[in-house]
């Protein structure tokens, strides 16, 4: 007996992942072939994976018993090539980033799906009992790999929206807020961003000796940084940034920067879901590239609208999947 796991059940792994899974003896679509819930499997499956919020969602290749609002069961013929799901524990398989991601594309709209891309090629996973903080992990996919992916199992339900968003993502950023201010800042005018270059996240800056003793350490890491023109913006939270004493390094190490010539902008929150605006860094980044803001698409004001007010946190919108 295996479980699948499928869609937002699945993205909710992949939040949670710090390590990747590996793949199990099987991982096209014979993983479904005996993939059929019972109320038993599902103790279990709470038991090893506890994150996961009812109802799970699940995918099997044959019709199977209601197991009540605990659980969806989806039901899937097609063929899947050879990495399509990895072993998240014994008897429990999980579909590869690029599946998952197709398989949320059926239950949301592009802005969220554009958010939940970039934390799938992120490399922060949820902290434990926290609804902000994040682990350090390595991105489990890139915009490469989803893209292989879907060039190898075509037609697959949600893969074009997928493949639409992909060229806009930006990969490596750490934290919801770091997504939602990337999106921001790169998605085309019509999804309600400035279509702006992408910058890099999380990007490691050597500092000068001058910039060592100032900072109080040889590296600073950014949130993002357009390395060519000495750009960085920060993102700066009050949620986690609480002490004095971050405050203090934050400061420090914003100090060293700007001694080694870089330009740095800060973001709080009031510019990414408040009053305040984020113009001045889009134009900023705009003149520096010698470019221009142009928003063609007269949506571009309720589309960007509803970009600042996308749901806060790691999890999607509670959404029907079908």
């Amino acid at each position: 007996m295996r479980l699948v796991l499928y869609g937002p059940s699945a993205y909710r792994f992949w939040i949670h992942a710090v390590r990747a899974p590996r793949p199990g003896p099987l991982s096209d679509e014979r993983v479904l072939a005996d993939a059929a819930p019972t109320t038993r499997a599902m103790a279990y499956l709470r038991q090893a994976l506890p994150f996961l919020t009812a109802p799970v969602h699940l995918l099997t290749a044959r019709d199977s018993r209601r197991l009540g609002a605990d659980a969806i069961v989806h039901r899937s013929s097609r063929a899947y090539p050879d990495g399509s799901f990895l072993q998240a524990g014994n008897g429990i398989y999980v579909p590869c980033p690029a599946l998952t991601a197709a398989q949320v594309a059926g239950g949301v709209d592009d802005l969220l799906l554009a958010r939940a891309l970039c934390l799938l090629l992120g490399t922060g996973a949820v902290a434990p009992d926290e609804r902000y903080g994040h682990r350090r992990r390595d991105a489990p996919a890139n915009r490469e790999s989803l893209a292989s992916y879907l060039a190898a199992c075509p037609g697959v339900p949600g893969g074009n929206r997928v493949g639409r968003l992909l060229p806009h993502l930006v990969e490596g950023v750490a934290s919801p807020a770091e997504a939602d201010l990337a999106l921001a800042l790169c998605l085309p005018y019509h999804l309600g961003g400035y279509h702006l270059r992408h910058p890099v996240a999380n990007h490691p800056i050597a500092l000068s000796p001058q910039g060592r003793a100032i900072a109080g350490q040889p590296v600073a890491v950014v949130d993002l940084c357009w390395p060519e023109h000495g750009l960085i913006v920060e993102y700066d939270s009050d949620l986690t940034h609480l002490n004095p004493e971050q405050h203090a390094r934050d400061a420090s190490r914003r100090a060293a920067l700007a001694h080694d010539g870089y330009h740095v902008m800060t973001i709080t929150r009031e510019h990414l879901y408040g009053p305040r605006t984020l113009d001045p860094v889009a134009q900023t980044v705009a003149r520096l590239d010698g470019a221009r803001l142009r928003p063609r698409s007269p949506r571009w004001p309720e589309r960007h609208a509803a970009l600042r007010r996308l749901p806060r946190g790691y999890d999607l919108a509670d959404e029907a999947w079908e």
